[in-house]
């Protein structure tokens, strides 16, 4: 949890002027300053996570952090369990695993009932770390020239 203090009375007071402009245009939704303050920092919170794919691996990065007996017994155990069947199949054919996602972290508390997985095995394969700087932005090919269309030939007469 991180806590945040507002010691300077003009954003103290921009904040309520921004509560009372939401209340005013929501007023089914009403909220406090502190209510609307926690708002704006969750929604922006969740925009940079989304944005720097925080906690988010490729399918291939997932399968690999388990071993391989760990992945040759779970592979064993999706012959005769459709649940399991049905999470490896989900998490092996999308492009990304988001590890904090329900269907993943139900997925391996199933895997750790049935003792496929320990509990620390578990925690470990969902763990990551926040990126300290965001990636590089990539910038998209320039497009093409297109060609200079042929000067029109002169007509004769």
């Amino acid at each position: 949890m991180i806590t945040v203090t507002i010691s300077d009375t003009l954003r103290e007071q921009g904040v309520q002027a921004a509560a009372n402009a939401f209340n005013a245009a929501n007023p089914s939704q009403w909220v406090s300053a502190e209510g609307y303050l926690q708002q704006v920092v969750d929604a922006a919170a969740l925009s940079y996570a989304n944005q720097y794919k925080v906690g988010v691996i490729s399918s291939g990065a997932f399968v690999l952090r388990f071993t391989p007996s760990e992945y040759a017994g779970i592979e064993a155990a999706s012959t005769t369990d459709p649940i399991i069947a049905g999470f490896l199949s989900r998490v092996t054919e999308s492009n990304e695993v988001v590890l904090y996602a329900d269907e993943v972290t139900q997925g391996l508390g199933y895997l750790v009932s049935l003792e496929l997985l320990t509990a620390e095995r578990a925690a470990d394969i969902l763990s990551y770390e926040v990126p300290i700087s965001p990636p590089e932005p990539v910038e998209p090919e320039p497009e093409p020239e297109p060609e200079p269309e042929p000067a029109p030939e002169p007509e004769d007469e």
